[in-house]
């Protein structure tokens, strides 16, 4: 073993040394960074691994060729200049063609979007439907103000599984409607929401938007909640954000194509009996490999980031709602609740109840 192959062999050992430091010994790397003195050593041991994965993949070609028929100074130089170029160049055609296909599949992704927000009439129900692990029984301020400016009379919320049987959803939804008195009263699931500039112009805090009940009582009409599997609705309002359950902490994520989880709104009409859609909007962020391909190892500071391939350009698809209304990124119906005062005298007591609703002394 010649001296430059002693010294190459020690590097090695140094890179696989570091590499392992910066994966299983995340700490010391961040104490590392915190220090002024030490950060430079923080940042070599950060770059660790893409020297441990060019060197070893350069050794890989080097050492059989060497035994072989590297017996002379010139053949061992040739032979090293063969080792690096083809390691070299994997690291840009990887990432180049990763990058490529990235952005195909972004493409795809984004290719069947379609309409714009709709002006939709008044109708007896809407849906508001969300991927399981996502959704809330509570009837928040898009369902608020389906209801209170009167758009739709139901507003039904619950998981996107409920598309695939409408009659009879796999997974229970709730149904928060606007009911006479009679039929009994609950407003347990009202989410205190508070009036929008736009809803509200007087002395700040605003009123809750469930002061609106208060005009409701004076026509006999209350808010009610029931738990139901029936999720049928004229209008579905339906938002994919390809939410998955945490996956298991791993030390690297390895992807070549990193397009994050897509944020996609889709209105669902009734057409005969199937589901159209009416509108489909896609928001998209992705990143591109850096050219040529790096590994960066796992990291914690405030959150945990697995160990990946460096990240190069940033690009975002799709585009931000056209109208200024309060649910301009779903519709351009003026959904604004008007007319509400902030007096003790209006607020509603939100303990369940199951009788007509009932003013706090």
């Amino acid at each position: 073993m010649t001296r430059a192959e002693r010294w190459t062999f020690r590097i090695w050992l140094f890179a696989v040394a570091g590499s392992l430091t910066a994966t299983f010994l995340i700490p010391i790397v961040v104490l590392l960074m915190l220090l002024v003195v030490t950060m430079p050593v923080a940042l070599l041991l950060m770059a660790m691994p893409t020297v441990c994965l060019y060197l070893s993949g350069a050794l890989l070609f080097y050492v059989p060729l060497r035994l072989a028929c590297g017996h002379t100074r010139r053949r061992r130089l040739a032979i090293a200049a063969v080792s690096v170029l083809p390691v070299s160049l994997a690291g840009i055609v990887i990432s180049t063609l990763a990058n490529r296909e990235t952005q195909a599949r972004a493409d795809a992704i984004m290719a069947g979007d379609m309409g714009e927000e709709p002006l939709l009439p008044r109708v007896k129900s809407i849906a508001l439907l969300v991927d399981r692990g996502l959704r809330d029984e509570k009837c928040w301020d898009e369902c608020q103000r389906l209801l209170f400016s009167g758009l739709a009379k139901t507003v039904v919320q619950g998981s996107l599984d409920a598309l695939d049987h409408p009659s009879a959803a796999p997974v229970p939804v709730i149904r928060h409607s606007i009911v006479p008195m009679e039929e009994g009263c609950d407003n347990s699931l009202l989410y205190a929401t508070p009036a929008s500039e736009t809803e509200w112009k007087g002395k700040l805090p605003a009123p809750f938007l469930w002061e609106k009940l208060g005009d409701l009582a004076q026509r006999g009409l209350c808010f009610r909640s029931d738990r139901s599997r029936d999720a049928r609705a004229d209008v579905y309002l339906v938002r994919n954000y390809n939410f998955t359950e945490a996956e298991s902490r791993k030390l690297y994520d390895l992807r070549l194509h990193p397009i994050e989880a897509f944020n996609r709104r889709t209105i669902l009409l009734w057409k005969g009996q199937r589901l159209v859609p009416l509108m489909r909007r896609t928001e998209l962020n992705f990143e591109l490999l850096a050219v040529p391909l790096r590994i960066e190892p796992p990291f914690s500071f405030d959150t945990y980031t697995p160990g990946r391939w460096t990240r190069g350009a940033y690009e975002q698809r799709g585009t931000s709602p056209r109208y200024n209304t309060i649910m301009g990124h779903w519709i351009r119906n003026d959904v604004r609740v008007l007319g509400l005062t902030k007096s003790p005298h209006q607020e509603f007591v939100v303990e369940g109840t199951r009788g007509p609703a009932r003013k706090k002394p």
